[in-house]
């Protein structure tokens, strides 16, 4: 999809990642602000390789790709440490005949 797809996904409370990233488990939220926030303004952050949490914005590269996808989380509230709270798993992979 591309990013105006990938975009409306977010604002729905979906996380999103390219399958043209090569680091694993990378993804990118929306955050919207909450009576608890210190910001007043919604915006995107993005989960590296490393497993850090940063504040996220997007290049020309990313916002011209369509090969956005929805990512689909893993089954525990808590990530590991050293440990994705994510799989990179595409809606249509997750849909598939046989997936888990």
């Amino acid at each position: 999809m591309d990013f105006g797809t990938a975009l409306s996904s977010l604002r729905r409370g979906e996380y999103v990642t390219r399958k043209g990233w090569n680091g694993p488990g990378m993804w990118v939220h929306l955050q919207k602000p909450d009576e608890g926030s210190k910001m007043t303004l919604e915006y995107l952050y993005m989960r590296t390789v490393q497993g850090d949490l940063v504040p996220w914005l997007i290049s020309m590269s990313d916002l011209l790709a369509e090969d956005w996808v929805i990512v689909l989380p893993v089954g525990r509230a808590q990530p590991l440490p050293n440990q994705p709270l994510f799989e990179v798993v595409s809606k249509e992979e997750a849909d598939a005949p046989g997936a888990a």
